[in-house]
């Protein structure tokens, strides 16, 4: 069994994912950043894609790992630390989102903060929240997705759907689904969080929100679960080693194993780098802008790359 030697510290922020290593004695052995796509829809809208939070995070984690030479297995702890109020909802069985996330900034929600005043709410909140009614917080945007997105709200009547902020986001996917929760600091800032009694609301869930759709609560400094999968949802990731003579190895990232051998196949040159066929009769490959460039090494030996690619709906 591999030594327990480093701590990763994850910081998913608003334009890009952090992630630092450090070892027993507190020392920074590697450290990563990658900047992500901001969507605007629409002015006064903000969305990010929920591949993006999860593909940069995870690849900044295995860039930072490789500057250290940390092998998975000797990682005793991921810490979280992330933007807050971002709203995502994602199906239950499958991980994949329902639509983007609606980031802290939007201002969709605007028209019914307002409502929300006119109808004598304010004070309400303000005594169970310690919050101010602002469509700057999760409730609104959540109750936005529910309304806006067809079918979403019977299936979180369901029980088919997940809310979170973007520490949940992060925590289900780590755990390979198996952990759908939050701490009581993110709870905080989705204005259906009760300060005093630390629960969800009921009186604030009428908002209507389903309660089926939320996550447990959990105190801060506790083991959420263990690290499952690397996988993002709908995607396959995949490590491109370009290699010498003009060779490159693909290698598909396996549950937080490591990775799994592919083929090695000769290097044919396209327009965006270098491009890759025939893995399998059904899968194609083209590194370049139409798919998700995580993480790039040059080293003596050639190019490493973790790649973000979409999964057909044949499958692969």
């Amino acid at each position: 069994m591999n030594e327990k030697k480093y701590v990763i510290a994850m910081d998913q922020g608003t334009t890009s994912s952090r992630c630092i290593l450090f070892d027993r004695q507190g020392e920074i052995r590697g450290a990563a950043q990658k900047e992500f796509p901001q969507i605007y829809p629409q002015p006064g809208w903000v969305e990010h894609d929920p591949g993006d939070i999860w593909s940069t995070q995870m690849g900044v984690a295995m860039e930072a790992m490789q500057k250290a030479g940390a092998q998975s297995g000797e990682i005793a702890a991921i810490g979280i630390t992330n933007q807050r109020e971002t709203t995502l909802v994602w199906d239950a069985a499958t991980g994949k989102p329902v639509c983007n996330a609606i980031v802290w900034q939007c201002r969709r929600t605007a028209d019914r903060i307002d409502r929300l005043r006119r109808d004598g709410m304010e004070e309400s909140i303000r005594q169970k929240t310690g919050l101010i009614p602002d469509a700057y917080f999760s409730a609104s945007k959540l109750e936005w997705i529910l309304d806006n997105v067809p079918g979403i709200r019977a299936r979180a009547e369901r029980g088919e759907l997940r809310f979170g902020t973007v520490d949940s986001w992060l925590i289900w996917n780590l755990t390979g689904g198996r952990v759908h929760a939050t701490d009581y600091t993110n709870a905080s800032r989705t204005m259906l969080f009760d300060i005093h009694k630390l629960r969800w609301d009921q009186e604030l869930l009428d908002y209507p929100v389903p309660k089926t759709i939320l996550q447990p609560l959990v105190e801060n400094a506790i083991t959420h679960g263990l690290q499952e999968s690397r996988r993002i949802p709908g995607h396959l990731c995949i490590r491109i080693e370009r290699q010498k003579h003009r060779t490159i190895r693909i290698s598909i990232l396996d549950d937080g194993v490591g990775m799994k051998d592919f083929s090695r196949i000769p290097e044919s040159r396209s327009g965006h780098g270098f491009g890759i066929s025939n893995v399998s009769s059904r899968l194609f490959l083209l590194y370049g802008p139409s798919f998700g460039l995580d993480f790039q090494k040059n080293t003596p030996e050639g190019t490493v790359a973790i790649v973000r690619i979409p999964i057909p709906e044949s499958g692969v």
